[in-house]
C-alpha cells in the first residue's frame, strides 16, 4: 500500500510538472507571436496585387490558411519565409495542448498578421443579398479575397484564395487552392452558397490604422461567430 501511494503521488508530479513546462512553453510562443517579428521588404509598394496568385502545393493536412496567405503574400511581391508567416499565424501550434489535431490557420491570427503587416480585412456577410456583387467588385478592382469552405469533396474546412477569372464569366470566380495543381473557375453564388462559411476581402491601402493585438483578436473572434452560423 505504501509503494502503491508513493507511485501515485510520484505520478501526480510528473503531471503537474508536465503542465508547468506546457504552460511556460506556450506562454513564450504566444509572446513571442504577439510580438510580431515582420519585417518591412523593399521594392515598389502596391495596393493591387502585383502577379496572378499561384496556388502552393499543400503535403501537411493543417497547413491550408498558411499556404492561402503565402499565395497571397507572394502575390504582393511579399516573401513569407522573411515575414516569418506560418510562425506568427500559430499554424503548428495546438489550440488544445491535449489534442494534437487542433492545429491549423484561425481567424484571430489572420486578422492579426495581416493587419501588422499592412493590410485591412472586410469580414464579409454571406446572408447579404448583395454578397456576390460585393465580392466581384473587390476581385475585379485586383483585390484577392481568403475563404474558408466546407471542401464538397470532404466536408472539411478549408481555406483558399480567390480572385477574378481570367476569361469571360461574369458570375464566376477564380480559386486559388492548395489541394488543386491549377486554379479553377466556379460560379460565385452556387459556390459559396453550398460551401462558404467565411469570405475575407484583403486590402493593402496605403495608410493603416495602428490597432493593438488585442483588438484585432477581439475582431478575429467576432468574426469566428459569423462563420459558426454557417457551419
Amino acid at each position: 500500500m505504501k509503494r502503491l501511494l508513493l507511485y501515485s503521488l510520484a505520478l501526480i508530479g510528473f503531471v503537474a510538472v508536465f503542465f508547468i513546462v506546457v504552460l511556460v512553453v506556450n506562454a513564450r510562443y504566444y509572446s513571442a507571436k504577439f510580438d510580431g517579428g515582420f519585417v518591412a521588404v523593399d521594392g515598389v509598394y502596391s495596393s493591387h496585387f502585383i502577379h496572378k496568385p499561384q496556388p502552393i502545393w499543400q503535403d501537411e493536412p493543417h497547413t491550408c490558411g498558411y499556404l492561402a496567405i503565402s499565395a497571397l503574400y507572394r502575390s504582393y511581391s511579399l516573401d513569407p519565409a522573411e515575414h516569418r508567416i506560418r510562425f506568427r499565424l500559430g499554424t503548428d501550434a495546438r489550440a488544445n495542448i491535449l489534442d494534437y489535431t487542433s492545429v491549423g490557420t484561425i481567424h484571430p491570427d489572420i486578422y492579426r498578421v495581416l493587419y501588422q503587416d499592412g493590410f485591412t480585412i472586410r469580414d464579409l456577410d454571406l446572408a447579404d443579398p448583395r454578397y456576390v456583387a460585393h465580392l466581384h467588385a473587390h476581385c475585379y478592382d485586383k483585390h484577392l479575397a481568403l475563404v474558408l469552405l466546407k471542401r464538397p469533396q470532404t466536408g472539411n474546412l478549408h481555406w483558399v484564395l480567390v480572385t477574378e477569372p481570367p476569361g469571360p464569366g461574369a458570375d464566376d470566380i477564380l480559386v486559388v487552392d492548395s489541394l488543386a495543381e491549377q486554379p479553377y473557375q466556379v460560379m460565385t453564388k452556387d459556390f459559396l452558397d453550398r460551401y462558404g462559411v467565411s469570405v475575407f476581402l484583403v486590402f493593402r491601402p496605403t495608410t493603416t490604422e495602428d490597432i493593438d493585438a488585442a483588438t484585432l483578436n477581439a475582431m478575429g473572434m467576432a468574426s469566428v461567430a459569423h462563420a459558426l452560423k454557417r457551419m
